[in-house]
């Protein structure tokens, strides 16, 4: 199996040429021919495009190869340390050119499974999202409530983009060919990106009319319990896609994780805006609380597209 090594570096450190050589070492006595692919991560907007936690990074098959690694959520180009037998280094374990092979058994078989939970969050997400809009839009429906309408709405375009990322996830277990991976993680950002910009529009032009016609929803208990129950779902579900998401190295799944954040703050403006209504009978929250949503969809949006200019 052709196995995809990455190493990346920032400049202003000087331990990533001991790294490369240690890796090049490394794979002429594992994978004599295996091509390195190097990423100078000192500009910022790469830095974060590709999550990068310090210089030297090496990561096999999109996994780092520090054992136990956490991702720090801190992306700024700087210098790492390892933990090694030697103690705190600015390269990995030497131990790394003696058990490189077992370093990409590991990684080889870390994918999979990677791929395995990846398709179950996505099943998760469609599932939970069809039934999360159909009792949302039935709620809308008997109060009036705009909030609640564009809520429903934004949870099948989440399920739409579940189902692009299980399209995508399903692709890359059927096929090895790294350029046809390539090409529908593109596709698949743009669909995400896509739908985001659609549900932004809808509801902002839903959420202006309904101001300016002066329409009054009724208060809605099962709206307010559904708003709560999704901000527990929801939070979980970005927070295991986004691991997820950078241990595959996909930026797809990463798109798709910004999405389910917009669900979460979705969620959070529906609670306080159809809550407004009902204990305060302040019924223009509502439409406001709509309104405000389309911020955070759109800034995911642009988020998503962005991506797509980052390969």
């Amino acid at each position: 199996m052709t196995h995809r090594i990455e190493l990346l570096w920032f400049s202003d450190c000087p331990n990533h040429p001991v790294a490369r050589q240690m890796l090049a070492d490394a794979i002429e006595r594992i994978a004599p021919g295996t091509w390195i692919e190097e990423v100078d991560a000192s500009d910022p907007e790469v830095a974060m495009a590709q999550r990068f936690p310090g210089s030297p990074t090496i990561r096999i098959d999109g996994v780092d190869i520090e054992p136990g690694f956490a991702d720090p959520g801190d992306y700024t180009p700087r210098c790492r340390l390892y933990r090694t037998s030697a103690g705190l280094r600015g390269v990995p374990d030497p131990a790394l050119d003696r058990e490189g092979a077992g370093s990409m058994t590991t990684a080889s078989g870390t994918r999979p499974t990677l791929l395995a939970r990846a398709l179950r969050l996505e099943y998760l997400t469609v599932g939970w999202n069809i039934v999360e809009g159909v009792i949302a839009i039935a709620a809308a429906m008997a109060s009036g409530s705009v909030a609640l309408l564009g809520f429903g709405i934004d949870s099948f375009v989440e399920s739409a983009s579940g189902s692009v990322m299980i399209w995508r996830l399903h692709a890359e277990r059927r096929t090895t060919d790294e350029e046809r991976i390539e090409h529908v993680e593109r596709r698949a950002r743009k669909l995400v990106a896509g739908s985001l910009v659609l549900l932004a529009v809808y509801i902002a032009w839903d959420s202006i009319t309904s101001l300016v016609a002066n329409e009054r929803p009724e208060p809605s208990v099962v709206g307010i319990l559904l708003a709560v129950a999704s901000l527990s779902v929801m939070w979980w579900l970005a927070r295991q896609k986004r691991q997820v998401g950078t241990a595959l190295g996909s930026r797809a799944m990463t798109a798709d994780a910004f999405q389910t954040d917009a669900c979460f703050w979705l969620s959070l403006f529906l609670l306080v805006g159809i809550g407004a209504n009902a204990l305060l009978g302040f019924w223009w929250a509502d439409p406001l609380a709509a309104l405000g949503m389309t911020f955070f969809i759109g800034r995911e949006a642009v988020e998503a597209w962005r991506g797509e200019d980052e390969d």
